[in-house]
C-alpha cells in the first residue's frame, strides 16, 4: 500500500490502520473457518494479505479507494456472521 494513498493522514495513522485492517480480517477468517465458510475464510484470508503491514501492495490511489470502499462495506455486511 503507497503511503501517498491518503495524504491526509499522518503516516504512524495510516500504518496503525493498516495494521488493524489485517488483524481484523485475520480474525474473521479464522472465525470464519471455525464456522466451516470455505468462500468467506477465502475471501477475508485475501483482504488480510492485502492490507498486511509487512508487504506492501503498490496500487494506484483509485483502486485503493476502491477497495477500502468495498472491503468496508463488505465487512459491515457479514459480520452478523462474525459474532
Amino acid at each position: 500500500m503507497s503511503a501517498s494513498r491518503h495524504t491526509s493522514l499522518p503516516l504512524w495513522l495510516l500504518h496503525l490502520l493498516i495494521l488493524i485492517a489485517c488483524v481484523v480480517f485475520a480474525w474473521a477468517a479464522y472465525i470464519t473457518f471455525e464456522n466451516k465458510e470455505a468462500l468467506l475464510t477465502c475471501l477475508f484470508i485475501t483482504l488480510a494479505l492485502l492490507f498486511n503491514p509487512l508487504v506492501k501492495v503498490y496500487l494506484s490511489k483509485e483502486i485503493w479507494a476502491v477497495i477500502d470502499a468495498c472491503s468496508a462495506i463488505f465487512l459491515l455486511i457479514v459480520s452478523p456472521k462474525l459474532r
